[in-house]
């Protein structure tokens, strides 16, 4: 816990004292929203060494817990900001989603048909993907594998 402690304060001092000054007040801001879920993503992440060790209680366990979900709706206005000060494009992310031109949904469209196994090559007559009968199948209705089921299955 000493460690995170430590961590947790440095990352503090150093956003305090890189983005403290005059005309930084809305960046100062951004960034503490992501101190604050660091914070709380570290406190619920090590949750049972800090309740172990005593320096938790259960109540305020539940506060880590519901500070965590609070940070993450106010990290969530400038998230693609954040995202995108990395200088990432498109092309190397290769998402549909947070794509530069809001085009998610139809991006998704497109990627789909582009998949491989979308295409025509990779299935039967009629459009079942190749290996579904003799793969996929068996081991979705239980009859295959270790998990066999006894008796018909319940699909």
């Amino acid at each position: 816990a000493h460690v995170q402690y430590i961590m947790v304060e440095n990352f503090y001092k150093g956003l305090e004292k890189r983005y403290n000054g005059p005309g930084q007040e809305n960046l100062l801001q951004a960034v503490r929203s992501v101190f604050n879920l660091h914070a709380f993503y570290t406190m619920e992440t090590e949750l049972g060494e800090f309740l172990e060790d005593g320096y938790f209680s259960p109540a305020q366990a539940a506060f880590v817990r519901q500070g965590l979900k609070d940070c993450l709706k106010a990290v969530r206005p400038n998230a693609v900001g954040f995202a995108d000060c990395f200088g990432f494009t498109d092309t190397f992310l290769n998402s549909a989603l947070g794509s530069w031109d809001g085009r998610a949904y139809e991006r998704m469209a497109e990627m789909t048909e582009r998949e491989p196994l979308n295409s025509k090559e990779m299935t039967d007559e009629q459009g079942v993907i190749w290996g579904y009968e003799e793969y996929l199948k068996p081991l979705i209705y239980g009859k295959a594998g270790p998990y066999k089921i006894r008796g018909e299955s319940k699909l």
